[in-house]
């Protein structure tokens, strides 16, 4: 992969990841719907779209991968890091949401053992019915390993085009977000839910094209300006049209693809803002572990609530989403900092690094 810009880190990208879950958060919290109030009536009016932060997790993760990727890595190396990155949470994810299943959260318990080691294994979503098996928004944990198994080859073909078919190839991931919802009826379920590895792929593949494009050279991205007024707009649109499967991603996606380079120009031009700030790298970097516990700590907080007869006035209601908020970020950092990093150190030790030719023939060189 010819690269001739500077490739500094991307701090804005990864508080951008904590703003996507934190939207998420309130989605869910507005689905559970036991606010009261006028703050069920904000929480519908501002987040009833909030199911859009996935698919700017999907574009996401395809820009942050190619940004980081090097030529040479191995396959089975790649695929190593990646495993070692999300699996150790997965499992404790869906052993958790196992304990609460037959305890607080009733609705998420299994019936059939089998959708559970599906999902175990990262395969479940491949069945649309078996959407919320497990933890329930482990079916994006599917997805996104389907992504990492198509990686290694998707990044090779797109290094090996010229930027300008790269860009075709940019334009026709986001015309795919954009006519896959429009064919739910034509498409076989495989490819038209909205939790199938395929159907979402091309939004992982958008932000793959956006960054090689960048990292070669060939793009400088939208300014900050543009990219933060698509992407609201889009989610506006999205949120005035909640009944549409277009709501889930493709109203959003040029505005989200906009967004996550505009922010990447502006850290590679050395003024990332707000979301390059420490704190919001640092939510950044819980944002994984937050993103898979936050609903179960919801519910099961909730539920913990309604058993007890609270009544659902404003005050309670604030008291609440901000107590089960703050459990669930506390519980995440937990999880972040003794789950999740020493679990890539166990699954994915850091090998030391290669010494240079000469340096190799000196030591193996008889004294």
């Amino acid at each position: 992969m010819a690269v001739s810009v500077s490739h500094p880190r991307l701090d804005s990208l990864t508080g951008l990841r904590w703003v996507a879950a934190l939207v998420v958060f309130a989605f869910h919290l507005r689905n559970i719907g036991q606010i009261g109030g006028i703050a069920q009536k904000v929480l519908n009016h501002a987040f009833g779209a909030g199911a859009t932060g996935v698919s700017l997790f999907f574009i996401l993760s395809g820009f942050v991968l190619t940004w980081s990727h090097r030529p040479g890595t191995t396959v089975a190396r790649f695929w190593r890091k990646r495993l070692a990155r999300i699996y150790p949470l997965h499992v404790v994810g869906v052993a958790l949401a196992l304990v609460l299943g037959f305890t607080l959260i009733p609705r998420i318990a299994p019936t059939d053992p089998i959708p559970v080691i599906a999902n175990l294994l990262l395969v479940s979503a491949w069945n649309p019915e078996w959407l919320q098996v497990g933890n329930p928004v482990s079916w994006t944990l599917v997805c996104e390993a389907f992504f990492y198994l198509a990686f290694p080859f998707l990044i090779a073909v797109v290094a090996r085009l010229r930027s300008a078919a790269v860009a075709v190839l940019a334009l026709a991931s986001t015309a795919a977000t954009i006519a896959i919802p429009l064919f739910t009826d034509q498409l076989p379920a495989i490819v038209a839910a909205h939790s199938s590895p395929l159907g979402r792929l091309p939004e992982f593949l958008l932000g793959i094209c956006l960054a090689h494009l960048m990292r070669t050279g060939a793009w400088r991205g939208p300014s900050l300006t543009l990219g933060v007024f698509t992407a609201l707009a889009g989610y506006a649109w999205a949120n005035d049209d909640l009944t549409s499967p277009l709501s889930y991603s493709a109203y959003t996606v040029v505005g989200f693809a906009l967004l996550t380079a505009a922010l990447a120009r502006a850290d590679i031009a050395g003024h990332g803002g707000l979301l390059a700030t420490r704190p919001l790298v640092t939510l950044g970097a819980v944002s994984y572990a937050f993103y898979l516990f936050h609903l179960l700590i919801l519910e099961a907080w909730v539920s913990l609530w309604n058993a007890v007869g609270i009544t659902h006035s404003w005050s309670t209601s604030a008291l609440v989403a901000t107590t089960a908020f703050l459990i669930a970020l506390g519980v995440s950092w937990l999880a972040h900092r003794y789950i999740e990093q020493p679990g890539v150190r166990l699954l994915n030790p850091r090998r030391p690094a290669p010494m240079p030719v000469r340096e190799r023939e000196l030591a193996h060189t008889p004294a």
